[in-house]
């Protein structure tokens, strides 16, 4: 079986304030780790809600295989009040790793 990269072409996303993605293209190969740094507000929860579906860019586009899953665990987890704030993000965590 052939496992193909996540493809990320001439992305770009721009509210009316800021640009966030301007023709961004990246190849992520089958089985990689990565990580996506940079500034607060550069957009970097943003690409992940947009490889998982949950934003439209403003163009371009994600190519990914149909079996491909991306967890996504948000930055604020209110589930499970009764827990310590690094118990929630475990569980969050394990969450998102079981799909």
């Amino acid at each position: 079986m052939i496992h193909k990269p996540i493809q990320i072409k001439n992305l770009q996303l721009s509210f009316p304030h800021k640009t966030c993605f301007d023709d961004f293209t990246v190849q992520i190969p089958y089985g990689s780790r990565i990580a996506i740094i940079g500034r607060n507000g550069s957009g970097k929860t943003t690409l992940l809600k947009i490889l998982n579906g949950m934003v439209e860019p403003t163009s371009g586009q994600v190519l990914r295989a149909p079996d491909v899953t991306i967890g996504f665990v948000p930055q604020v987890i209110e589930e499970f009040d009764s827990l310590s704030g690094g118990q929630r993000l475990n569980s969050a965590v394990t969450r998102s790793l079981s799909l």
